[in-house]
């Protein structure tokens, strides 16, 4: 397995925000959209929700990469929700 510190850093994500989160800390690293449908299923808490979008970005993005840059590199998912009332 490739170090760590060498390993390819890849945000599975558009968000502006979340880009700038990673560059505040110094980091270098690639954008890969991960282009999954983000609706809402029934009765789906926004915990489960936003984990469940987060570990999707991350598999599709794997699903793209090649096997040698996968073994290189560290994907990032994530996501958020606005609650109202609990």
């Amino acid at each position: 397995m490739a170090d760590a510190a060498a390993a390819r850093l890849v945000l599975a994500s558009s968000s502006p925000r979340r880009s700038d989160l990673l560059r505040s800390l110094g980091l270098d690293f690639d954008i890969a959209v991960a282009d999954i449908d983000e609706s809402l299923h029934d009765d789906e808490h926004p915990t489960a929700y936003v984990e469940r979008l987060a570990r999707e970005k991350v598999a599709r993005v794997v699903e793209r990469l090649a096997d040698g840059a996968l073994h290189q590199s560290v994907v990032i998912g994530a996501d958020t929700c606005v609650v109202r009332d609990d």
